[in-house]
């Protein structure tokens, strides 16, 4: 069963400093079981990086990988290869088509 500390971590989503973890970083993901992240322009460099920084986070699941979410604009701007940038990306629909379904 989970501990407070934990359920209360799966509800945090924190951004990141770079395109690596930092020593504090580090420290803070040992110690919080955060349950996402979200990368902005300045986390993101090239494909393998961005793949290399999420493998990272998701190692650092304990009980459940975290989300990651990808601010997305930036993400296309960062690529090389726009074209293919948009075809990897997950895009999920906006709150309005959501809510229509519902």
């Amino acid at each position: 069963m989970a501990s407070l500390k934990e359920k209360i971590g799966q509800m945090i989503m924190v951004g990141l400093q770079g395109e690596e973890l930092t020593q504090e970083e580090e420290r803070l993901l040992r110690d919080y079981p955060f349950g996402g992240f979200i990368l902005f322009g300045h986390n993101l460099n090239e494909p393998k990086q961005i793949l290399s920084l999420c493998c990272t986070l998701w190692e650092r699941g304990k009980k459940a990988p975290p989300l990651i979410a990808i601010d997305l604009p930036p993400f296309i701007y960062a690529c090389h290869n726009q074209m293919e940038c948009l075809m990897t990306a997950h895009v999920l629909p906006r709150p309005g088509e959501l809510g229509a379904v519902l």
